[in-house]
């Protein structure tokens, strides 16, 4: 594990960088869903076990990277894709290709709640981690969020059990786990 940062230095002395997230591969295993100290079996399976499909939807790549390396190198080899624009996702997504989707709330183009809503039109048994960095606080979501339609967005989510909420930054491990458990 660590990092490794990268930085280039034109010759208008400005500098550009990145840091890459260095894994080191754990097992991380998940057989029972805890609820509120209840465990109970894992949900019903929406593809078999080796085809089990997750799509990233953030718009910062290197978010969507190191989840994608994480999940891979834990058990979902070729199944991770990642999209950094709400729009091409939308427009790249079909019905059933998907078991999970990991989606970040806050992004420019489209907030995730309005993704949520059309791909559930697409989808209706999707299952949904929204990331915020913003905790899970409904009312300052509702505010700063607010699509057409958020209360009945939301209500859906809550109800399906389609929806839960990462508070981002996460640890790439407690990440993989919480997926295991939901898929």
């Amino acid at each position: 594990g660590g990092y490794v940062e990268i930085v280039s230095v034109s010759d208008s002395l400005s500098a550009r960088g990145f840091s890459v997230l260095l894994l080191q591969k754990q097992e991380v295993k998940a057989d029972k869903v805890t609820t509120e100290g209840q465990e109970s079996e894992k949900p019903p399976k929406h593809h078999s076990h080796m085809t089990r499909r997750i799509l990233i939807v953030d718009d910062e790549p290197d978010i969507g990277f190191t989840f994608k390396l994480a999940l891979e190198e834990n058990g979902f080899k070729e199944r991770v894709d990642v999209y950094n624009d709400p729009s091409l996702a939308l427009n790249d997504f079909k019905a059933d290709l998907y078991d999970l989707l990991l989606l970040d709330i806050a992004m420019p183009r489209m907030d995730g709640f309005t993704f949520y809503e059309k791909i559930r039109k697409i989808d209706s048994k999707i299952r949904v981690f929204f990331m915020t960095a913003f905790g899970v606080n409904y009312e300052v979501l509702a505010g700063r969020y607010r699509t057409k339609d958020y209360e009945n967005v939301l209500a859906t989510i809550l109800e399906n059990g389609g929806g839960r909420f990462i508070r981002k930054p996460i640890d790439v491990f407690d990440l993989v786990k919480r997926v295991k458990a939901e898929l």
